[in-house]
């Protein structure tokens, strides 16, 4: 038996860049991220690093993300697990652990 792991890092999620704000990327890159998973029947989901750009994350952000993982649980059968670099990324790791 295998296992299927991927590996992603410092998804920044709520992040503006010089005053672009890019939820309309962070949007494509989980909705590419539940195909790829889905596509390759991943067991693990490995998010190394900060889900959110800042501390206090925007409502906007964490809604995405536990939209991310509500989609996730519905069309895959693996698990998520996330480092931590900022509190508001341990909030999503106790979330994972739960």
């Amino acid at each position: 038996m295998s296992l299927k792991i991927i590996h992603t890092a410092d998804w920044h999620l709520g992040q503006t860049f010089f005053g672009y704000d890019r939820d309309e990327e962070h949007e494509a890159f989980l909705s590419w991220l539940i195909d790829i998973l889905t596509l390759r029947q991943t067991d693990v989901l490995l998010i190394a690093g900060d889900v959110f750009d800042v501390a206090n994350p925007s409502a906007a952000a964490q809604r995405r993300f536990f939209r991310f993982l509500r989609f996730r649980s519905a069309r895959t059968s693996g698990t998520a697990d996330a480092g931590v670099s900022h509190p508001a990324t341990e909030r999503a790791s106790a979330i994972l652990s739960a």
